[in-house]
């Protein structure tokens, strides 16, 4: 079932169940170690495609009996949704935004701090509604296993 023990994305012709979803789940769990989890990031940045991801944490759902493990592979499959396709100026508003978050706390030019608050508060309203969009739609995928 688990498949042909392909390397990396979902790539041509290849299925999610192309792949092993051990390898998969722990490429996974590792970008969320070393991201942070709870950021919006680019869909690239994932090591799998999302529908890859997804049925890999599926079937790692069906399989364990494991309370903590179940909660686990659950909260993985919702932070799918902070994985969305970004723009070049979505990613630089991205990367700059812890830097200038505190930078605007010490810094006497609040106006082109300002100026960038303004761009990255619409980037950000954009990210939350698309954001709540699919977490919405992965909890009901959830709620029919």
């Amino acid at each position: 079932m688990f498949g042909l023990f392909k390397k990396k994305k979902h790539i041509g012709n290849s299925t999610p169940t192309d792949f092993d979803p051990y390898d998969v789940t722990g490429a996974y769990h590792k970008l969320l170690i070393e991201k942070n989890s709870g950021n919006y990031a680019d869909i690239s940045n994932l090591p799998y495609s999302k529908e890859v991801i997804k049925a890999a944490l599926v079937s790692c759902i069906k399989a364990t009996d494991v309370k903590e493990d179940l909660e686990y592979y659950k909260s993985a499959y919702l932070l799918l949704a902070f994985y969305q396709p970004l723009s070049r100026s979505q990613k630089t508003i991205l990367e700059k935004w812890d830097y200038v978050y505190a930078q605007r706390v010490s810094s006497r030019s609040f106006t082109k701090i300002n100026s960038f608050f303004k761009k990255a508060n619409s980037v950000m309203n954009y990210l939350n509604k698309v954001y709540s969009k699919e977490v919405k739609l992965l909890s009901k995928e959830l709620e029919q296993l």
